[in-house]
């Protein structure tokens, strides 16, 4: 069984919807003539995990107290507050650079002392 923290994370993250942003950063690459299909997937996925973090934060009680995402409770509805919280600040101070590391399709992702790579056992530590 899961922490709650990563269950709220992946809750946050999965919920659903329409993932425009990632087409619309396939689109973009092709009309530039660079074919994102394979070199792009961890990329969206950080671009969409930025924007599960934008709903999560929106959704709090200290913001629009939503009770409902996409027909779903929201995240501090499934959860609590503090576990929507938490999860939403390893969602955005975390989970993207985590992707965007992992990316074998970038030069810098694994081999530079000063990549965020180097930086993961952080990232594990800190939403662990």
């Amino acid at each position: 069984m899961q922490a709650p923290l990563a269950n709220a994370m992946a809750y946050a993250v999965l919920l659903g919807g329409k993932r425009v942003r990632p087409f619309l950063m396939y689109a973009t690459g092709r009309m530039l003539g660079v074919h994102l299909a394979k070199k792009s997937m961890l990329l969206q996925g950080a671009m969409e995990s930025i924007h599960a973090y934008s709903l999560v934060h929106d959704d709090l009680p200290a913001m629009d107290d939503d009770m409902l995402r996409r027909g779903k409770p929201t995240c501090h509805i499934a959860f609590d507050e503090a576990t929507a919280i938490f999860s939403r600040r390893c969602i955005a101070k975390f989970l993207p650079f985590e992707l965007i590391a992992d990316d074998e399709h970038l030069p810098f992702a694994k081999n530079s002392p000063n990549s965020i790579a180097c930086k993961k056992p952080l990232v594990q530590k800190e939403c662990a």
